[in-house]
C-alpha cells in the first residue's frame, strides 16, 4: 500500500465521503457507527481528522452501561481513539452436551471458547490519508467441542471452526486488511480477510456469537467451497442509491488461516473464487428488510466432494474436477419495530443455495426462522431466535452411504447481563445427522454461551 500516498487518494476521492456512506457500508465496514446523521461535509472538510467516516464508539458509562468491561481507562481510550488507535477484545466461551442420538451420548459434554483480539488504525485521523481504515484480527482457541459426538453435517457450534477446526491452543493472526473509501458510492477492502464477512449477511442469522450458534445458521454453507477462512482477497463495495449495494470479490481459493496466501493467491490454474451479491432494502408495510442474491464462481481444480469446511461429511472421492460455482439467496423482513428503535422488534429470515452437487458435496440448502430484540418489557436489550434448516447432500456420494438430508431446528435466548456480558441457553434438534449416516438416532443438544467484550 506504499503507493497510496494523501495526495492520491483525496483525488480518488473527488467528492464528499460523507457519514451516510459510512452507515450504507457498516457490514464491509464493521467499524462505522450506526449514528452517522452528520450533513455531508466539502472535498476540504471530509479530509480533516475530526471528520473521518469511521466514528469514535463510546467507551464510558458505568459498569452495567458500557459496552466494554474495560471500560474508557480514565479517558485513554477515547484519546487514543481520537489519534487513530483503537483495541477490543472479545472472549466467548460455549458449554455444550450431546443428550439424545447421534453417534453417542457418553462423554457428550464439552467446555470449548475463543479470544478475538481486534486493533485499528483509522488513517485520516493518523494523518497518514483520507478515509482508510487497516484491521489486524487474532485469535486464539480454547477447549474442545462435543460437535463429535452428534456427527451431524452442521457443525452444532460455529465458534469451535475458528481459527481452525479441532486445533485448541491455537492463536493466528487471522486477518490484515485495508478498508478504503472512494466516495459517497465506492469502497474497497484489500488484504487477508474473513469471506464469510464480504456476503450473505442477515439481520437475524449472522452472528455465532450473539445468535445461533450452528454453522446452519451463520451463513450459506454452499459457499463454503469457494471462500476458505481466511484468504487473500480483494472486494469492491457499490452504492448506486441509499437502498442498493453491489458487492463484488476475488479470494484466493487456497488460502487458510495459517498461511500467507502470496505464493497461490490469484494464480491460475491453482486458483482463484470471484462472486458478486446484490443486496436491495425493502420496506414492506412500513418495516425494513433485504433481499440478497449472489453467484459465486472458482477455477480451483478440486478433490470432488471434500472440499466444503464448512460441514462434515463420512467420505468422498478422489474424482478431480477444475472449477465449480453456486448461487445464494437470503432475505430479513421486520414485521413489528418500536419507532423510537426500529432495531427492537420481529420479523422473519430466510436463506436458500443451490450447486450442481459435482464438486460441492451440498447441493441445495435453505433456512428460515424468527427472530427478534426486546419482546419481554423491561429487557429492551435481549435478543431471540428459533430457525429450521434442511440441507441435501449431492447425488455424486459414494451410494454405498446411504446418504439423504438433515435437517434441524436452534433456539436461542440471549440474556443481557450487561452491555458487555450476555448469556445465552441454547438449544437444537437434529434429525437424522449426517444424512442418515448409519441410521443415527434424531439428537438433542443442550449447551449455553457466555460472550463477554473488553
Amino acid at each position: 500500500m506504499k503507493n497510496l500516498c494523501a495526495a492520491c487518494l483525496i483525488s480518488l476521492i473527488g467528492i464528499t465521503v460523507n457519514l451516510t456512506f459510512a452507515q450504507q457500508c457498516k457490514k464491509s465496514c464493521p467499524v462505522a457507527s450506526e449514528d452517522n446523521s452528520q450533513k455531508a461535509l466539502s472535498a476540504s472538510e471530509a479530509t480533516l481528522p475530526e471528520n473521518s467516516p469511521f466514528k469514535i464508539k463510546d467507551y464510558g458509562g458505568s459498569f452495567w452501561d458500557r459496552a466494554y468491561l474495560l471500560g474508557d481507562l480514565d479517558g485513554k481510550r477515547t484519546d487514543l481513539a481520537l489519534q487513530g488507535i483503537t483495541f477490543e477484545t472479545d472472549i466467548t466461551q460455549v458449554f455444550q452436551g450431546n443428550t439424545r442420538g447421534g453417534k453417542n451420548t457418553s462423554g457428550a459434554w464439552g467446555y470449548s471458547g475463543s479470544a478475538d483480539y481486534w486493533l485499528r488504525f483509522d488513517t485520516q485521523r493518523l494523518g497518514l490519508w483520507p478515509a482508510g481504515m487497516i484491521t489486524i484480527h487474532g485469535e486464539t482457541a480454547f477447549g474442545n467441542s462435543p460437535y463429535g459426538s452428534v456427527a451431524a453435517i452442521m457443525p452444532i457450534n460455529t465458534d469451535v471452526l475458528f481459527p481452525e477446526k479441532d486445533e485448541p491452543g491455537l492463536t493466528t493472526l487471522s486477518e490484515l486488511y485495508l478498508t478504503q473509501f472512494l466516495s459517497e458510492q465506492f469502497a474497497v477492502m484489500i488484504g487477508k480477510i474473513d469471506p464469510i464477512t464480504l456476503a450473505d449477511e442477515n439481520e437475524f442469522a449472522d452472528n455465532e456469537k450473539t445468535q445461533f450458534l450452528s454453522a446452519a445458521f451463520k451463513g450459506n454453507p454452499v459457499l463454503g467451497l469457494y471462500a476458505p477462512y481466511t484468504a487473500l482477497t480483494v472486494a469492491m463495495c457499490y452504492f448506486p442509491d441509499k437502498e442498493t449495494r453491489i458487492s463484488t470479490f476475488a479470494i484466493d481459493a487456497n488460502g487458510g488461516v495459517t498461511r500467507s496466501g502470496f505464493d497461490t493467491a490469484f494464480s491460475s490454474p491453482r486458483g482463484t473464487s470471484v462472486g458478486i451479491e446484490f443486496t436491495k432494502t425493502v420496506h414492506l408495510l412500513g418495516q425494513e428488510g433485504h433481499q440478497r442474491i449472489g453467484y459465486a464462481y472458482s477455477n480451483k481444480r478440486f478433490t470432488a466432494l471434500d472440499q466444503n469446511w464448512l460441514v462434515t461429511i463420512p467420505t468422498g472421492t478422489i474424482k478431480k474436477q477444475s472449477g465449480d460455482g453456486g448461487m445464494w439467496y437470503n432475505f430479513d423482513q421486520y414485521f413489528y419495530s418500536e419507532e423510537e428503535d426500529p432495531t427492537q422488534g420481529v420479523g422473519i429470515f430466510g436463506r436458500f443455495g443451490y450447486t450442481d452437487g459435482s464438486a460441492n458435496p451440498i447441493q441445495r440448502f435453505y433456512s428460515f426462522g424468527v427472530g427478534g430484540k426486546g419482546v419481554i418489557d423491561e429487557r429492551d436489550n435481549d435478543t431471540f431466535g428459533i430457525g429450521y434448516y434442511y440441507v441435501e447432500l449431492s447425488d455424486d456420494l459414494p451410494a454405498a452411504l446411504n446418504l439423504g438430508s438433515e435437517q434441524g431446528v436452534e433456539m436461542y435466548y440471549n440474556i443481557e447481563i450487561s452491555k458487555a456480558i450476555h448469556f445465552t441457553p441454547d438449544i437444537q434438534w437434529i434429525v437424522d445427522p449426517t444424512a442418515g449416516y448409519q441410521n443415527r438416532d434424531n439428537a438433542i443438544i443442550v449447551g449455553g454461551r457466555l460472550q463477554m467484550s473488553f
